[in-house]
């Protein structure tokens, strides 16, 4: 399960900004309208649920609302790491992201201290209690074990990912279609360029 959490402003003619006060609850789980005038709205709201997808909730209320123009950010605890920008115009949304690596690699760090044996566990409490009562070599020592269980560790988290990617394509009636599916994504996730419009289509 994850939630989404966005925040976002529409603003154009008052009567189209009062249509979509009306159905925000229908679109989004939770709804607190921040401001609000009588030709914009500023809007806090949270998608949750075991198949929740903020992405979709954005755009199908800027496809719903092609007179509106949005502009707003959203981010997830599915990636806590990442922060997505968009704007909405004349029905189609566009996207930019961002990351934030010290959270990337703290989350990393703690999926990997869960997944470690007995002996790694104590290493890395020996390292969080300041190496207490051990000498330059044995710090030295830790310190490159646990390295490289870090980097064993996120190495496989990668090649695990592309292994699903793999079974999915496997399963996929249409390879140009998961082909497409799996280019937004990547792109989504992808901290280094913007993301392009995104029309039906496209979309995962």
């Amino acid at each position: 399960m994850s939630n989404w959490y966005c925040t976002f402003n529409a603003d154009g003619g008052a009567h189209e900004v009062e249509r979509l006060k009306k159905v925000l609850d229908e679109l989004w789980s939770r709804v607190e309208i921040k401001g609000s005038s009588h030709d914009s709205v500023s809007v806090h709201t949270i998608q949750g649920g075991l198949l929740a997808d903020g992405w979709s909730s954005v755009e199908t209320m800027v496809a719903q609302f092609p007179a509106l123009s949005f502009n707003g950010t959203i981010c997830t605890t599915r990636y806590r790491e990442y922060e997505w920008t968009f704007e909405g115009r004349s029905g189609a949304t566009t996207w930019q992201t961002s990351s934030d690596q010290e959270i990337a690699e703290s989350e990393a760090m703690i999926r990997a201290y869960y997944a470690a044996d007995e002996e790694l566990t104590q290493a890395i409490h020996k390292k969080a209690d300041g190496y207490k009562e051990m000498s330059a070599a044995e710090i030295a020592e830790t310190d490159a074990r646990i390295d490289a269980y870090y980097a064993a560790f996120r190495e496989a988290e990668l090649q695990a990912a592309h292994q699903e990617e793999l079974r999915a394509a496997e399963d996929c009636v249409d390879p140009a279609e998961l082909g497409r599916r799996l280019e937004n994504i990547f792109k989504r996730l992808s901290a280094s360029s913007a993301i392009a419009e995104t029309l039906d289509q496209d979309r995962p």
